[in-house]
């Protein structure tokens, strides 16, 4: 059957085929498994978006630190800072970045470890701000933490 509204000479396309995976069984995998697959992706729009002459980052959600790890390997003089709701995925970002904190951007205060490396080049908000109560307060409060300009 042609999908076509007027009369076409090509033939309909084949099915997509796709594969699915199962989900392991609960407990099955570890923790940082499970960490690796969903918090480690680097969103290389972000990535391509942060200026090559920024020299200090901060990412909230920076996840397992995939995002920052990949500017590392272009940039590696940036100094790169991370706050991650998640504990497990934190603890994966230690050890790919150069300063991370476990942080609820709806209801903790930025910690002084975080504002002390202040003024940043860059503050990334990558897949988070949807998730936030009130985002734009979060914001409000990041945009202090810039560099003038």
């Amino acid at each position: 059957m042609n999908r076509c509204q007027k009369p076409c000479d090509h033939s309909p396309s084949p099915p997509i085929r796709m594969s699915v995976k199962t989900a392991a069984t609960p407990g099955s995998e570890t923790p940082k498994t499970a960490i690796r697959g969903y918090y480690d992706r680097a969103n290389s729009d972000l990535l391509n978006r942060i200026p090559l002459t920024a020299q200090k980052v901060l990412e909230l959600g920076c996840g397992a630190g995939a995002l920052g790890a990949a500017l590392k390997k272009r940039l590696p003089s940036v100094f790169y800072v991370g706050l991650e709701l998640d504990p497990d995925a934190a603890s994966i970002a230690q050890e790919r970045l150069d300063e991370v904190a476990v942080f609820n951007a709806d209801t903790d205060t930025i910690p002084t470890e975080i504002t002390d490396h202040g003024p940043y080049d860059v503050v990334v908000f990558g897949d988070v701000l949807e998730h936030l109560r009130d985002p734009w307060t979060v914001m409000s409060n990041f945009v202090e933490l810039l560099a003038p300009g």
